[in-house]
């Protein structure tokens, strides 16, 4: 057909659309040449010049036909491949129809030569220009050889004779709308190209994005489970499908979770309507640790969990968990050996001294006390060192933090008369619960490096948060060298001190279920000391 290579852009979404449609104006215009028949058998004149064989049986034969081919359309339309040779189809028995009624209602004076109209405008949106073009050239030569069989045989259509003029002059008139209608359809040809090509690219877009969602659920390394409400599998991809020993999709979907992943099934029924962003979930009868998460679907009513294979990386962590052990163990013991050689060294020396036996009275006093003094550090090295290790889990209580903070206070400012101390207690009294010795122990650590750093002055504030403190000073901040590891056993900046202070307190706190952070200050130099819930770490006021 001519015009069809041009037609061919036309999707086949819209070619569907089309089919539809022409039947439904086909079906339209029988039902209207069926209801003006039964007009002009009442007398009135509706066709001006009858054909006469227009007879009750050609007219029902014609019906019988026209309504058949518009039933065969619907019915087997899909059932053919090719849509462009479906509508050659179409278009050879509306031609044939249309010029058989025209030729019954009148010729070429008929009022139903609209049809031909019909047929080029509905037709050249298919087959294209071209296609348009030869339509109308065969609709204008059917009109010419019709009118000059009327002007050789006016008798068939009960009349006399034809005048040239006439006959001319209708064959003109349709002709020209013929070239008006094929001009309408020139105007809105580009804009209709390019809808159809929209269309068709859209088409294909979500054809291709159609298969590759398919394709990308099967390229995940991770496990994928849509699950109905009452625990049934609806879909499942093929990673899904390898961990569960399973070869095809219809083995797994359509079955109980339970049936498929007994562990994942009763750790998703064990948290029922919650959103898991990352659990870890050890599957025995697979031998592997799996990461979950589970997001609840509300459009489909469905679950969706992913789970992904994590087994080499929980390895991994556990070994690194056991290095760092070793590491910090090692670290430990050398600054405990350090922190010990030094008193010990004094101790060994002063006996030393001693044994010689030669000594006055006053230097043997000397050394008595001088051994004295470093068993006491020892003692204190070793008790701070086992609170270190193991802190003991403490009578908790509901405390004031501010009242114990003022205890702190008023054992350390005597030492300290140029720093001044002042409190920002919130409206209403905070309450926390925690062991009210640890507490202060706590407490006392981080007043006691305030003051050592402050130049004049410490506040001791709350924040919106009624769980969080912070203890501010004004010194010089906190050295960089050592900012990450303050909270390591035996790190400090400072000339004396065993570097446990900072260490102890954050084990401490972490026993009460808190956390010590520390920052410069926002506002100034200074450190900030924050002590804030482990749940939660807001961002606190610098």
């Amino acid at each position: 057909m001519p015009g069809m290579d041009e037609g061919r852009f036309v999707p086949a979404l819209y070619l569907e659309q089309l089919v539809a449609k022409g039947c439904v104006v086909r079906l339209g215009l029988l039902g209207c040449l069926v209801l003006l028949t039964a007009v002009n058998w009442t007398g009135l004149p509706v066709f001006q010049d009858r054909f006469v064989f227009f007879q009750g049986g050609v007219f029902t034969w014609f019906l019988v036909l026209g309504f058949s081919l518009n039933i065969f359309y619907l019915l087997f339309w899909k059932q053919i491949s090719n849509l462009y040779r479906f509508f050659q189809l179409q278009l050879t028995s509306d031609l044939l129809l249309a010029g058989f009624w025209i030729i019954l209602s009148g010729g070429v004076s008929s009022g139903f030569i609209f049809l031909f109209l019909l047929i080029v405008f509905f037709y050249g949106r298919i087959f294209g220009i071209r296609g348009m073009f030869l339509i109308s050239l065969l609709t204008v030569l059917f009109l010419a050889g019709l009118g000059i069989w009327q002007f050789q045989h006016p008798q068939l259509w009960g009349q006399t004779g034809y005048a040239p003029r006439y006959l001319l002059y209708n064959i003109s008139l349709q002709t020209l709308a013929l070239i008006l209608v094929c001009m309408l359809a020139l105007v809105g040809r580009r804009q209709e190209r390019n809808m159809a090509s929209a269309l068709l690219k859209k088409e294909q877009a979500l054809v291709m994005a159609e298969e590759l969602k398919g394709h990308v659920f099967d390229w995940m390394d991770s496990g994928l489970l849509l699950v109905e409400s009452d625990g049934t599998i609806a879909t499942m991809n093929r990673k899904a499908l390898e961990w569960a020993g399973l070869k095809r999709v219809d083995e797994g979907v359509g079955n109980f979770l339970g049936e498929v992943f007994p562990e994942i099934d009763s750790f998703w029924r064990s948290h029922p309507n919650q959103e898991i962003r990352r659990q870890v979930l050890s599957c025995r009868a697979m031998g592997a640790v799996f990461g979950i998460k589970i997001t609840s679907v509300p459009e489909v009513r469905k679950t969706l969990i992913l789970f992904s294979d994590i087994t080499p990386f929980v390895a991994l962590e556990e070994r690194v968990r056991t290095m760092e052990k070793l590491a910090s163990i090692g670290e430990l013991a050398a600054g405990l050996a350090h922190e010990i050689k030094n008193p010990l060294a004094g101790i060994k020396a002063s006996l030393q001294l001693l044994s010689a036996g030669d000594l006055g009275e006053e230097y043997t006093a000397r050394l008595h006390r001088v051994i004295v003094r470093d068993i006491d550090r020892l003692d204190v090295l070793l008790k701070d060192f086992l609170v270190y290790a193991k802190p003991s889990v403490g009578d908790q209580e509901a405390v004031n933090p501010f009242v114990v903070a003022k205890e702190g206070v008023a054992a350390l400012e005597a030492g300290y008369p140029e720093i001044s101390v002042s409190f920002e207690v919130p409206g209403n009294d905070p309450s926390w619960t925690w062991d009210r010795r640890q507490l202060y122990q706590v407490l006392y650590n981080l007043l006691l490096n305030g003051f050592q750093a402050a130049r004049c002055e410490i506040v001791i504030r709350g924040t919106q948060h009624p769980q969080v403190m912070e203890i501010v000073d004004d010194g010089p901040g906190l050295d960089q060298t050592i900012s990450g590891r303050v909270f390591e056993p035996f790190v400090t900046s400072k000339k004396q001190g065993t570097g446990l202070g900072l260490a102890i307190a954050q084990r401490l706190a972490a026993a009460n279920g808190y956390f010590i952070e520390l920052r410069d200050r926002e506002d100034g130099p200074g450190v900030a000391a924050v002590l804030l819930p482990l749940s939660e770490e807001p961002e606190a006021d610098s």
